[in-house]
């Protein structure tokens, strides 16, 4: 139990779709004034992460300006992450999956990476 919690960081971590919201530079002077730490911008969202303690005022705060979230939760976060490819990307997915279905399983926490993920 937590043998590599080490390797992780409780963390707020919201998700905002571009399609929804697309000013970068408005979500970011939103989100930092709500006390986020961190703003990403991917392909197709927006990556916002923050304390946990934050997570309501940055939650509140994209209420009132009507930005919708894909995605808010308290979740774990990698330090650090691991490129998988090919099989070994398979196989981790695979027992990933393995893990999931078993309910004694609460959460399953990964720091892979994958070009092909699911």
């Amino acid at each position: 139990d937590g043998c590599v919690a080490w390797m992780f960081k409780k963390k707020a971590v919201f998700i905002v779709e571009k399609e929804t919201f697309d000013d970068e530079d408005a979500l970011m002077e939103i989100v930092l004034d709500a006390g986020a730490e961190d703003m990403k911008a991917e392909d197709e969202v927006f990556e916002i992460t923050a304390e946990p303690d934050a997570f309501d005022e940055i939650e509140k705060a994209l209420g009132e300006k009507g930005i919708e979230t894909a995605s808010a939760e308290v979740t774990m976060v990698p330090d650090t992450t691991v490129h998988l490819a090919g099989k070994d990307a398979e196989k981790m997915q695979n027992l990933i999956d393995a893990l999931e279905e078993n309910d004694d399983v609460q959460n399953v926490y990964s720091n892979y990476e994958s070009d092909d993920e699911e």
